[in-house]
């Protein structure tokens, strides 16, 4: 019989338990392996499933937009809002895009004041509302000196942007951004670009214009001018619906202001009831997916709407 000393019981354990521990160790890494395999080709699948519900939602929002430029598809109409299943929908809004406050124009035409008023309803100081309504006249006058309360190039300088102010008419309602002054706004009125336009005759087109932009043209009370959005919204009291009670002349606008014919007409150059641009919201849903875009096109009779603005939301 062979006797067994203890170190050798050790040893041999020792060896045996290496081997385990390495065989164990290897398995495990294989485990691991395996398992992160599965992860990444998950991910991956996740990934693709994503991708596939972002182009689907793509594809609906651009049926949305086509289905909102058909000339015979009015605000309201029950086919802007379909739901093709229950994870895939379509959501389109048709406006005028000239009920927007014409921002070129306002300061063009020298109605800064007008606009420093707005700014202190969205809770501006008169001083900040100042600062803001005469840097945004300075950027678009073709001269170097600052208004009042404005900014020409030698605050942007200090500021670090020597190559404002542009000196012309801004290009985008995101090129507002950049004039001093803004991110008061900004911060007070997360959704001011949802009021303001580019494009345009320059006139405010009373059947899309906001409570906030009749107000700030007719320089009436707010309350007012919310009442004339309640009447133009009709029975239910929501807009872009078939009950809208639309304006078909600025005589009908004017009775539902309540101002006399005096009164009335010293502004009335600024309104218009004809729509000539039209802004259409598309919104496709896909599961979990959103994807949102805009259109806004010239309107001209007898020919199809042609678009003059591309917008990703």
């Amino acid at each position: 019989m062979k006797t067994f000393r203890v170190n050798d019981l050790g040893n041999g354990w020792g060896r045996g338990g290496s081997a385990l521990i390495l065989t164990m160790w290897a398995l495990g890494m294989m485990s691991l392996a395996i398992f992160g395999v599965i992860r990444f080709v998950g991910y991956g699948f996740d990934d693709t499933l994503a991708l596939q519900k972002d182009f689907r939602a793509r594809q609906l929002a651009e049926s949305g937009l086509a289905i909102g430029l058909h000339p015979r598809v009015q605000p309201g109409d029950p086919v802007l809002r379909q739901e093709i299943s229950p994870e895939e929908s379509i959501d389109v809004r048709i406006g005028p895009e000239d009920g927007r406050l014409p921002i070129n124009a306002i300061l063009l035409f020298g109605y800064s004041d007008l606009l420093r008023a707005l700014f202190e309803q969205w809770g501006m100081e008169p001083e900040e509302a100042a600062t803001l309504s005469d840097s945004l006249a300075d950027w678009v006058d073709r001269d170097s000196r600052p208004r009042m309360n404005g900014a020409e190039r030698d605050y942007y300088d200090e500021q670090g942007f020597p190559q404002y102010p542009r000196n012309r008419e801004f290009e985008s309602v995101d090129e507002m951004t950049a004039v001093r002054g803004m991110d008061r706004l900004i911060a007070l009125k997360p959704d001011w670009r949802e009021y303001f336009t580019v494009h345009g005759s320059g006139k405010l087109n009373v059947n899309g214009a906001s409570a906030e932009a009749i107000a700030m043209y007719t320089q009436m009370p707010i309350d007012r001018a919310e009442d004339v959005i309640e009447h133009r919204n009709g029975l239910d009291g929501i807009p872009d619906t078939e009950d809208d009670l639309r304006f078909s002349s600025l005589e009908q606008f004017r009775d539902a202001l309540g101002m006399g014919s005096g009164e009335f007409n010293a502004i009335s150059g600024l309104f218009t009831v004809e729509t000539t641009l039209l802004r259409v919201e598309s919104k496709g849903h896909a599961g979990n997916r959103t994807v949102a875009l805009s259109v806004i096109a010239k309107l001209e009779k007898g020919k199809a709407p042609a678009i003059v603005a591309f917008l990703e939301n």
